[in-house]
């Protein structure tokens, strides 16, 4: 679990909200995926580069994730207009 206390913020938000990236204590990155699963529930999680699905916070389907935008030269996806680096859809393993 992220301990968002030491954390720094911007404009009193946790920084993470604007970056759209949490950074774990030891350094690596998770990053900001957006999903609506086939039950109806919307969530968001904040994922490393390489997941390929995410699991649904209400029906624990899960759901196959995608760039939000095309991949950049450190491959990264670009963030779409909701800030989001990932999206997921649902599909059942």
């Amino acid at each position: 679990m992220f301990d968002t206390s030491n954390r720094p913020f911007i404009n009193g938000n946790p920084e993470f909200w604007t970056t759209g990236i949490k950074i774990e204590p030891d350094g690596r990155k998770r990053y900001k995926c957006s999903y609506i699963c086939e039950c109806g529930h919307r969530g968001k999680r904040y994922i490393p580069l390489g997941t390929d699905h995410v699991t649904c916070h209400s029906c624990e389907y899960h759901n196959h994730v995608e760039p939000a935008g095309p991949i950049d030269l450190y491959g990264l996806p670009k963030r779409d207009r909701h800030g989001n680096f990932y999206t997921a859809i649902s599909r059942r393993w």
